[in-house]
Formats: C-alpha cells, structure tokens, sequence
C-alpha cells in the first residue's frame, strides 16, 4: 500500500473494531479486515457490517461485495449491506466502484481532539440508568425509529459498554436533558457517537454542550485523545467550531433491499 497511516488514525479504527465487536453474535477477521453481525438485533444489525482496515489492503469490488454477503448466511434475516470503508487511495476507489453499483455511499471523516476543553457550558451533565434510555428513545423516535425496536438499541449499547467506561452526557435545558453525546472509553483513547438534540431545542448549543461535557470527562478519566466520525458538513459546521480537527476520511458503502432505505446506525 502507498498510504502512510498515522498511528491515532490506527488506534481510532481499533477501538471501532472493539466495540462491534463486544456487540456482534459472529464476528470474524478476513484479509481485508473484518466482519460483524447480530442476528438477535435486527433493527440494529440489519446493516452487519464489513470493515475495510486503513492498514490491510483493499479487496477488489467484487471480493467485498461477496465478503459483506456473508452475514447473511449467518443470520438470514439480515437483508442490508454494509462496507465502511477506510479512506487509502485503495478504499477510496473501492467506495467509487461501489457507487458505480448502485450503493449509497456516504463521505465521513475521523476528526479528533487531543487537549481537553477550556470550557465547558454549565449547562450540561452526566446522565445514565433509565433518564439516559428515555431521552435515547425519544431521540431515535424522532429520527425515524420504530418505539417497539427501541430495546434493541438499548441491549446492543450494553454490549458495547462492556469494552470499556461509557460517559454519557446530556445538553440540558431548564433542568431537563434535551441533547445527548455517548462517550465509550478505553484506555486512553475514546470514541463519541450518538450526539443529537431533541427538534425544538436545536440551535441553542445544547448538542456542544453535552459533546464538550463527554470529551471533558473523557480526559479527566484517562484519555489522550478523543475520536468521532462525522458527515463533512457536520465536521465543518459543528465539530471544527467546537475544538475537534480532521485527521482521516471513511466511506460508508449501503445497500438496502429493493424498495427500502433502512435504518442505519454508527
């Protein structure tokens, strides 16, 4: 391969990798990477998922279309695809062919920050247990989820919380969470997903709020760095402004069922 990794680009992908891990039925390593699913968790892992690996080189675009097959014959009702792919001259082509077929794919960058906040807004605290779940559920439900498959996503953030600390925060407003970042940490390096804001607060800087509230924790803890992946538009628009810097690109590759668009979840 032509592409120079940078380690943090490295240890960002292997905490990734941990973490679908600790949540998948199945879980096998292939020469590109790896592959996870969880037939138990249909509405989360209908979109098992195939990682190509920054530092492991590319598979051609029918090897991956054939490799991302496999979880299917695993679970059989698991009907989505789907192929991140790491952003090295190899992947990126990959993602194009990809494209070429017919399947959505989707720009993401690895952003990181390395220092903790100066600031953190007052508004914003840790929240866990049952007013943690709530807040989710309503979150997802806004966003398109079905309530009834809300548990799932509960049980598949359990499973992922087993491989490390996980520091959820909350943007607040008049003494109610409306705003959500889930921190997972391990070690000294953590991974922020899930940051979302309830429709009418938007705006109002509940959702740095509790993203600067996560990060803080995170380095108070242990972490020397903290991770996200985020669609450009959002790493310019929200990200950047709030102390995080691009360092790599992914591509989520997606292909649902004729007729359907799914629901997908990092």
């Amino acid at each position: 391969m032509s592409d120079r990794i940078p380690m943090e680009v490295l240890a960002a992908f292997e905490l990734e990798r941990l973490l679908h891990r600790a949540a998948a039925e199945r879980f096998e390593r292939v020469p590109c990477g790896w592959l996870a699913a969880n037939g138990s968790l249909p509405s989360v892992w209908d979109a098992s998922r195939l990682q190509i690996e920054p530092d492991l080189p590319a598979p051609s675009v029918d090897e991956a279309v054939e490799l991302a097959e496999l979880p299917a014959r695993w679970f059989p009702g698991l009907r989505h695809r789907q192929i991140h792919v790491a952003g090295t001259d190899e992947g990126r082509e990959l993602a194009f062919s990809l494209a070429r077929r017919d399947w959505h794919v989707s720009e993401l960058w690895l952003m990181v920050r390395r220092e903790p906040p100066r600031r953190v807004p007052p508004a914003a605290a840790r929240i866990d247990g049952e007013p943690m779940r709530r807040l989710k559920g309503r979150l997802g439900v806004e966003q398109g989820l079905d309530p009834s498959s809300v548990p799932e996503f509960d049980r598949y953030d359990a499973l992922r919380a087993r491989v490390g600390a996980r520091l959820t925060h909350a943007g607040v407003a008049n003494g109610t969470a409306v705003a959500l970042a889930d921190l997972y940490l391990r070690g000294d390096i953590a991974v922020i997903e899930d940051v979302a804001t309830l429709r009418r607060f938007r705006g109002r800087g509940h959702g740095s709020a509790a993203v600067l509230s996560a990060t803080a924790a995170a380095f108070r803890v242990s972490a020397r760095a903290v991770y996200l992946f985020a669609a450009p538009d959002v790493a310019q628009g929200f990200y950047e402004r709030i102390g995080f810097e691009r360092i790599f690109t992914a591509y989520d590759c997606l292909r649902a069922p004729e007729g359907e668009h799914g629901q997908w979840r990092e």
